[in-house]
């Protein structure tokens, strides 16, 4: 059995990567039980050392990486090279910081007494990735998580098998011990399998909310260690602020880059009723500029939809919107294949699906607000809580406000986006748990507190 990969533009075969059997993967699973048990006796400094290699085997590969993403996952090919270099110098900052994020601590008691806080390895963990940014996203976890002293298996997203190819083959260059870093081929029948292995110990997970639950599930019958990370409906909130120009063009970007289809994409703007009008004139002005068309070409930002299945859910979205009040304020040309025409709804309001359930599509409500209360209020309605944005010349007030959005992560006057010195995580059904920073690198570990007297 194999999984057929085909390029979202052209709907040409890129190629077949043969399925992962159950057999195949607790063979798998054996062999890093075995791996694990001898690279947790490295120190954290030689398990980093092994992994330094790692930026510079990408920065080698880097071409062949940005046009198997361009080929097998749409991505335009800025994106695609953008992404990939940042990865590099995320790569050297996570080689190099977490070995210090994990040291032990000592904690005075002031009593006399002294507590010692160890980070061990938790075991195996299992590495669930999605399709729309395939290569940057794994290492986020896998590099935390073997440093840290465990062993990971790496499911790439059934729809990308080309793009896990290439990161399985970075890790087989490594000096590594046989078996720590595994990769299974699959659909979702392989990740519940994973989620529901005795042999599993955690469970990092990008992608939907659905298939999110079912992890949870699945993992509290052996109360694994869980990372969910499950997509949003990031809001922006634009209020008084004066450079309207630099404010629509990030809600263009915010929404059209990648065709809509990044975990922070923006698929929700609220517009204070004084300001509405012009922001729409502005905004269906500027899109006019945000080329639509083959990702391998340097122009184009807007790529092919990776499926079928999100223009129809599209369709049905904008159908929704207008039978409950909404306006097409603009629709671009019909593309061909699974290009999706840049699309902005006007007099949006909470009810419409295309408002409360996420899109993957270059499609955008526009939701007037009397004020930034209301759209605040509009906006912790959702059951989705990753990130927010909100554009106000006032930044304290602006500040008071984002202390009551219902986000993981908000931002004053810019667009959010990961930092290494951040955690990446949502609340409510956005997910559990987070990655990148000091606290997401403890995410990989056992904390254990050892307490004796000092004297």
């Amino acid at each position: 059995m194999t999984l057929k990969s085909y390029n979202p533009f052209t709907d040409e075969l890129i190629g077949e990567v043969s399925k992962t059997t159950i057999t195949q993967l607790d063979q798998c699973l054996d062999k890093g039980k075995v791996a694990q048990a001898e690279w947790s006796k490295f120190s954290l400094e030689e398990r980093a050392s092994r992994l330094k290699p790692l930026a510079s085997l990408v920065n080698a590969r880097l071409s062949d990486i940005i046009e198997t993403l361009v080929r097998e996952a749409g991505m335009p090919i800025n994106e695609a090279r953008s992404s990939t270099t940042k990865l590099i110098d995320r790569i050297k900052f996570l080689v190099e910081k977490s070995p210090e994020y994990l040291q032990s601590e000592d904690i005075d008691l002031k009593d006399g007494r002294i507590n010692r806080v160890l980070y061990q390895p938790i075991g195996t963990v299992a590495v669930i990735m999605p399709w729309n940014h395939p290569f940057m996203i794994p290492f986020w976890t896998i590099i935390p998580a073997l440093i840290a002293g465990n062993n990971v298996l790496f499911k790439p997203s059934e729809l990308v098998p080309f793009v896990g190819k290439r990161i399985e083959d970075l890790f087989e260059e490594l000096d590594l011990p046989e078996g720590l870093v595994s990769t299974a081929y699959g659909d979702g029948k392989l990740g519940r399998y994973l989620s529901a292995s005795p042999y599993i110990d955690m469970v990092s997970f990008a992608g939907s909310v659905a298939v999110g639950k079912k992890i949870y599930r699945e993992a509290a019958e052996n109360m694994k260690r869980l990372i969910l990370e499950n997509g949003g409906k990031d809001a922006l909130i634009v209020g008084n602020y004066t450079d309207k120009e630099k404010a629509a063009d990030q809600i263009l970007v915010g929404f059209l880059r990648h065709a809509g289809q990044l975990c922070s994409s923006v698929r929700r703007v609220y517009i204070v009723e004084r300001e509405y009008e012009e922001y729409l004139k502005i905004l269906k002005d500027k899109i006019k500029d945000y080329k639509v068309g083959n990702p391998a070409d340097k122009d184009t930002v807007v790529g092919p939809l990776k499926s079928d299945r999100q223009k129809r859910t599209l369709d049905l979205q904008i159908e929704d919107a207008l039978t409950k009040g909404g306006v097409i304020a603009y629709r671009g040309q019909e593309g061909a294949g699974r290009l999706y025409p840049p699309t902005i709804i006007g007099n949006a309001n909470p009810k419409m699906d295309l408002v409360r359930q996420e899109t993957f599509g270059p499609v955008i409500p526009i939701i007037p607000v009397r004020d930034l209360r209301e759209a605040v209020a509009y906006l912790n309605e959702s059951m989705f809580g990753l990130n927010a944005s909100i554009w106000h010349d006032n930044v304290e007030e602006a500040i008071g406000l984002a202390s009551q959005v219902q986000s993981g992560t908000v931002t004053v006057n810019m667009l959010p986006g990961t930092h290494n010195y951040c955690t990446w995580h949502g609340v409510k059904m956005s997910g559990i748990g987070n990655i990148l920073s000091p606290e997401g690198v403890r995410q990989f570990t056992n904390r254990k507190n050892i307490r004796y007297y000092s004297h």
